[in-house]
């Protein structure tokens, strides 16, 4: 029986071992060679951290000394070790205490498991999904790129036959010599004050545009209006009450969350049957925390589209490129603005007159390092 139960041992798929109090291998079944490249007399009267590289060591050490002191169970304890041949090899080890007939703890018998495709899946996976992440980002930027252009080029339609009325007025004035010095400065304000507005247009939409992670001084009271500068909002009266607020960090990124919450706001507006369609932004700072909150009039939500607001892929009944645009937005606000964003059903009264809505909040820090 004992011989059949050491053979089982011997032969198994698993590295099963002993050590004493100290760590120090007593006994290693043969697997450990085709796991590690080690013979067990290589390693009897070493300890695991023999054969780990030297920044796994030290902290593999403290944890053992920590389970030893407390007189516990190892569990799970995934460890990097050095194969013979020099490449890495990654075990997740399972250990139960001994204690002698005095109850003193003696040592350690436990399986170490090879999961080393275990982790490399798990890293090919880990880039599959930033890979569509950034995916999902970038196509939530190209809609917004949509949208904004959209209105943009409705826009400038007025200020650019304002530049073209007063441009052909001073050809025409002057082919007839009745061009007068008035008229003439007349035209030119008309001209410099369109060519103003629209070249402050386009510096925030190449902001947005930038691809980079350029950290910047910015007013958050003049990177929300720019924001509603590019963004089409007809029908629907937007009010701000917002704190002065100076924000380090990545404006460009900021935008696109800001952008992307006002149009969903936006959509609940057209989608709703409010005949009074308001969007609210406030902004005030707490301590180093800046408080957004983006509420709208379209009346209460369904609790389940809340719920999956933020998913890209949650069921198909679901599933809108609003959502994913949505979703990316907490991405952005998790990975680059080191902040969180939430969203409820509200209701509220302003100007005495009680609303039910949606309320997104966004914190986000001043000082993004």
């Amino acid at each position: 029986m004992l011989s059949t139960y050491r053979e089982t041992i011997e032969y198994t798929s698993d590295f099963i071992w002993e050590v004493d109090y100290k760590g120090v291998y007593t006994y290693v079944n043969k697997v450990v060679e085709k796991i590690l490249g080690y013979t067990p007399a290589e390693m009897i009267g070493k300890t695991p951290f023999d054969f780990m590289p030297e920044e796994e060591q030290e902290k593999l050490q403290n944890i053992f000394t920590q389970i030893v002191n407390d007189e516990r169970d190892i569990e799970n304890l995934e460890n990097i070790n050095i194969h013979k041949d020099g490449r890495k090899v990654v075990l997740e080890t399972n250990g139960r205490a001994i204690f002698n007939d005095n109850g003193t703890l003696i040592g350690y018998r436990g399986i170490d498991r090879n999961i080393t495709e275990k982790k490399e899946l798990e890293v090919e996976l880990a880039k599959k999904n930033l890979l569509l992440e950034n995916l999902l980002i970038e196509q939530s930027k190209m809609a917004l790129i949509g949208e904004m252009m959209h209105n943009l080029s409705n826009k400038w339609k007025q200020p650019l036959a304002e530049v073209l009325t007063a441009s052909s007025g001073i050809q025409l004035q002057r082919e007839y010599n009745v061009l007068t010095n008035q008229t003439l400065d007349h035209a030119m304000n008309t001209i410099s004050s369109s060519a103003k507005k629209l070249t402050k247009e386009i510096q925030y939409f190449d902001i947005f545009l930038k691809n980079d992670t350029e950290k910047t001084i910015f007013e958050l009271d003049k990177t929300v209006s720019s924001v509603l500068d590019l963004l089409p909002m007809k029908g629907i009266s937007v009010e701000k009450k917002l704190a002065k607020c100076t924000l380090i960090g990545l404006e460009k990124k900021l935008i696109q969350v800001l952008a992307n919450i006002i149009l969903k706001s936006k959509s609940l507006l057209n989608n709703s049957s409010s005949k009074e369609k308001y969007i609210f932004i406030h902004a005030e700072e707490i301590g180093d925390v800046v408080h957004i909150k983006i509420k709208d009039t379209s009346g209460k939500s369904s609790g389940k589209l809340l719920d999956r607001i933020f998913s890209p892929s949650a069921t198909l009944k679901y599933l809108t490129s609003e959502n994913i645009n949505l979703y990316t937005c907490k991405e952005v606000i998790n990975s680059y603005l080191c902040g969180s964003i939430e969203v409820k059903n509200v209701s509220f009264k302003q100007e005495k007159t009680l609303f039910h809505g949606v309320e997104f909040t966004v914190l986000i820090p001043k000082i993004v390092i």
